[in-house]
């Protein structure tokens, strides 16, 4: 899910529960996989303008090459990935944090279940 040429990055060691782990990462891999949720709720379609120009939680595929940090430069193939940040929830209500670092979570079913495990596992 995170990047076919590099697999999933995963911490480790940060206290959170196991099974929040294994929820937050199945509900990721259903909603970004190919055909997955993000794409049959259109996600790209759902976020705010601004967010649109890169300042985005979620990045469709092709949006974004990993493999460019990697000595391939501008050379590097474009990449199926689909990419969604998250930022600390604590940071969406912080007036200190910029607001291109708050979360906007897809306005879906499928968007409000990887919210609700996402927020659970930053607990």
């Amino acid at each position: 899910v995170a990047a076919p040429t590099h697999g999933i990055i995963v911490v480790v060691g940060h206290g959170i529960q196991d099974d929040a782990m294994q929820r937050a990462l199945a509900t990721a891999k259903a909603a970004l996989q190919k055909g997955g949720s993000a794409d049959t709720e259109v996600w790209a379609e759902l976020q705010p303008p601004l967010r649109a120009l890169g300042l985005a939680n979620f990045l469709p595929a092709y949006a974004e090459n990993v493999r460019r940090y990697t000595g391939q430069g501008s050379k590097a193939p474009p990449e199926s990935v689909q990419k969604f940040t998250v930022y600390p929830p604590s940071w969406d209500s912080n007036p200190l944090v910029r607001t291109s670092r708050r979360n906007v979570w897809p306005d879906t079913a499928a968007g409000a279940a990887l919210r609700k495990v996402l927020e659970t596992y930053f607990g």
